[in-house]
C-alpha cells in the first residue's frame, strides 16, 4: 500500500471510532500524516464512504445501539 492509502485507511479507523484527533495519530510517519488528516476531515464532513460505522448505520425504528445516548 502507498502512504496515501495508509492515511485513508487509518482515517476510516478514526472515523469508525468517532475520533477526529485520535491520540495514536501523533505516531504516524510524516509521509502518512497529511493524507490521514485530509481524509479524516473529509470523512467527518461528508460521511462519504462505502463503509459505514455502526454509529451511522440505519437501524429499524425503535432498535438501539451502544452509540445511542
Amino acid at each position: 500500500m502507498t502512504p496515501p492509502m495508509y492515511g485513508y485507511m487509518l482515517a476510516h479507523l478514526a472515523w469508525f471510532q468517532g475520533q477526529r484527533k485520535p491520540s495514536w495519530a501523533r505516531h504516524l510517519a510524516p509521509c502518512v500524516i497529511n493524507d490521514f488528516r485530509d481524509a479524516t476531515r473529509f470523512l467527518f464532513k461528508t460521511e462519504d464512504s462505502t463503509f459505514r460505522p455502526e454509529r451511522l448505520a440505519i437501524r429499524p425504528l425503535g432498535e438501539r445501539s451502544e452509540w445511542d445516548a
